[in-house]
Order: structure tokens, then C-alpha cells, then sequence
């Protein structure tokens, strides 16, 4: 099984929950964002501050300031949100225990789990967020 680090997945709620916004006058303020998603507001911060800079979302200072989606949902794949994070979906390393024939083995796994990371980016870059809004990605499972 994948494991999806912590970060990819509050990116991917911050984003759904802006995509729920789209069209609102205003934008919506961080609070909101952690209150109705369960984000802890110091962490959501600093990955909203990282989809900003990647061209996800666009943001408005002051009293009535917040986030907003920089592009419409349809343009918008969790693929994109993965990428902006600057996460992967695998938490291995490439590291050795020292014992001898490990490190070549180590390596043909490390290689195999890489290719299977990309082959689900892949599939990730497929489903956009208005598919995830209204019901409809690929597979029932993505059904919000």
C-alpha cells in the first residue's frame, strides 16, 4: 500500500474545501479552511504558502483577505497539488542495513517502488478536483 504523507493529504482537503468556494465573493480564510477540514492552522499555513508559490492558489491580505483557487477545479489535478507540496507518496530511503548483498537488493526494490510511485502519480494527474466536487472521478471509490 501507498502511504500518504500528512501534507499531501491536507493539501488535497485545503484544496477541495477551496474548490467548494469557487465562485464566492470573498476568499476564504485559513480558519475556515482548518475548522471545517480538521488541519492543524499552523501546518495548513505553511502548505498553503507552497501552493501559492506553485500557481494553485492565489491569496488576498488583510481583514477580509484568505485563499482562493488561482485556476478553476477542472484545471486543477491532485497530481498538481502532490507536486506543489514537494511531497512523494513514498516514504522509503534508500539506505542500507549494512549486511552484505543488501545494498544490490535494496536497490532492484527501491527502483520497483519509485516506478509504482509514478504509475500512481499518473493516475492522480487524471483526477481534477471538480470531478472529486461532483462525484464523478473515474472510480466510485473517489466519491466525496
Amino acid at each position: 500500500m501507498i502511504t500518504i504523507s500528512a501534507r499531501v493529504q491536507y493539501a488535497c482537503l485545503a484544496v477541495l474545501e477551496l474548490a467548494k468556494h469557487t465562485g464566492s465573493p470573498r476568499p476564504t480564510r485559513i480558519e475556515e479552511i482548518a475548522t471545517e477540514q480538521g488541519i492543524p492552522k499552523q501546518f495548513l499555513v505553511h502548505i498553503l504558502l507552497q501552493m501559492k508559490q506553485k500557481g494553485i492558489l492565489a491569496s488576498v491580505r488583510g481583514v477580509g483577505g484568505g485563499y482562493a483557487l488561482a485556476k478553476p477545479p477542472s484545471e486543477i489535478t491532485v497530481g498538481d497539488v502532490v507536486r506543489a507540496v514537494g511531497s512523494t507518496l513514498t516514504t522509503l530511503e534508500g539506505r542500507s542495513s549494512g549486511r552484505a548483498g543488501e545494498n544490490k537488493a535494496n536497490a532492484v526494490f527501491f527502483s520497483l517502488w519509485r516506478k509504482v510511485e509514478q504509475e500512481a502519480i499518473g493516475v492522480l494527474d487524471k483526477v481534477r478536483f471538480d470531478e472529486l466536487l461532483r462525484g464523478q472521478a473515474n472510480s466510485p471509490e473517489y466519491v466525496i
